[in-house]
This record gives C-alpha cells, sequence and structure tokens, in this order.
C-alpha cells in the first residue's frame, strides 16, 4: 500500500446542528471524508457551505453535535478541553486566513509560541522556529514584529508556525483570501512547498481555483454535505 492511500483523517456521519433565533441551524448534514496520508486535498464550495465549521472540528476547536473524528485511527469523542488543547499543539498545524499572529511578539517568536507552550527546551525550539522561517523564505525578518509584515509575509509567518512541533496534519482555511492575487500565488507555492517536503498532510478550505488545481484531491460541499469525495 502506498503512502497516499493510508488514510489519516477520518470523518464519519458528521453533524453540527446550531441554534439559531430559536431554530436549529444545520452546518454540517452526515459528512463522511477520508484523507490519505501524505497528500494534500481542498474542500471547495460557496461561503457558508460548511468548509470552516468541518475543519474547526477535525482540529479540536469545535464539537460536533453527532458522528466521528479520528486522526490516526484516535478518536476524538469524549476528549476534554486540555486533551484537545494538546491535539491542537501536537497533532494539527492550523494556518488561519487572517493570520492569528501576536502584535507583541516578533516574528520567530511568534513560530515559536506553540512549541514554547508545549514546554519545549527553549533554545531548540528559538533555533527550529528560525530554521523554518528560512524553510518560507523570512530569515531575515526574525526579530520584526508583525506589524511590520507584508500580508504575504505574514501568511508565510502563518505557515512556519503552524509546522513548529511538526505536527502530521496542517488545516489550512482559507489561507490566501486575505491576499491579493499575486501574493496569494506566493504564499501557495510557499505552502505546497513546504508541506509536501516535510511530508506533511494538508487540507485546505479555499475558493481559489489555483490551488484547487495544484492539489491530489478537490472535495466539494454545499449546505453542509459534501457533494462528492
Amino acid at each position: 500500500m502506498s503512502h497516499l492511500e493510508v488514510p489519516v483523517i477520518e470523518v464519519s456521519g458528521l453533524y453540527k446542528t446550531y441554534a439559531h433565533g430559536g431554530r436549529p441551524v444545520a452546518a454540517l448534514r452526515d459528512v463522511h471524508l477520508s484523507v490519505a496520508k501524505g497528500s494534500c486535498t481542498a474542500l471547495m464550495g460557496s461561503s457558508g457551505c460548511g468548509k470552516s465549521t468541518l475543519l474547526n472540528i477535525i482540529g479540536g476547536i469545535d464539537t460536533p453535535s453527532s458522528g466521528t473524528v479520528s486522526i490516526h485511527g484516535r478518536e476524538r469523542k469524549g476528549r476534554n478541553e486540555s486533551e484537545l488543547a494538546l491535539l491542537r499543539r501536537r497533532e494539527v498545524g492550523l494556518i488561519f486566513q487572517f493570520f492569528n499572529l501576536m502584535p507583541t511578539m516578533s516574528v520567530q517568536e511568534n513560530v515559536a509560541l506553540p512549541a514554547l507552550l508545549d514546554a519545549r527546551p527553549s533554545g531548540f525550539v528559538m533555533e527550529r522556529a528560525a530554521w523554518l522561517l528560512k524553510e518560507v523564505g523570512l530569515d531575515h525578518r526574525l526579530d520584526h514584529m508583525p506589524h511590520e509584515l507584508s500580508g504575504g509575509e505574514m501568511q508565510r509567518t502563518a505557515i512556519a508556525r503552524a509546522l513548529i512541533n511538526e505536527p502530521s496534519v496542517i488545516l489550512a482555511d482559507e489561507p490566501t483570501g486575505n491576499l491579493d492575487s499575486s501574493t496569494a500565488a506566493h504564499v501557495l507555492e510557499v505552502l505546497l512547498d513546504v508541506v509536501r517536503r516535510n511530508e506533511r498532510t494538508l487540507l485546505v478550505a479555499t475558493h481559489s481555483h489555483e490551488l484547487a488545481s495544484r492539489v491530489d484531491r478537490v472535495v466539494h460541499m454545499k449546505d453542509g454535505a459534501i457533494l462528492d469525495a
């Protein structure tokens, strides 16, 4: 069996329902999804179709109303918030549309933060952060603050931060959605290159047809359901 045939993410019978104005609103409806180890998969669909909700549940940021989520065969159900926080730090790297950098910390410190929160040795962590920033072309920005960066540089910093704890899975929610087309193309190149060279599994929610054309698989969503898998 090749590495692309080994599932690392398994989602089965996933539902997510919110109360809105006293009425239930279905954000996810009977979602089934299997993502192969080492693959790059794009979730596509219009805004509000459930892409972000699905990523948040897989990443342990949100919880499903019913159904199961497993990473490397370990089911998420029944884990408390401390266990989910540990999962987010060690097994899953998260990349957001709006970067979510700490404004009072340097670029290197922002990248190092998840590993420092995991009580890893600071010397090793800062060296790894510097190495990752070199990987994304930002070794000249180590001591800069986020407000001194361009949008593309902030997103590349966020990519490096997502890799600091060597997670097996990278979840990216519209990582180029807040960037102009030229910058988005460069960030996309960096993201796919770094993920593939480090042999990570990428699941990305996007509207970008350019990104979709570069991944191994595209999964379409509509009204909280997967149209094809």
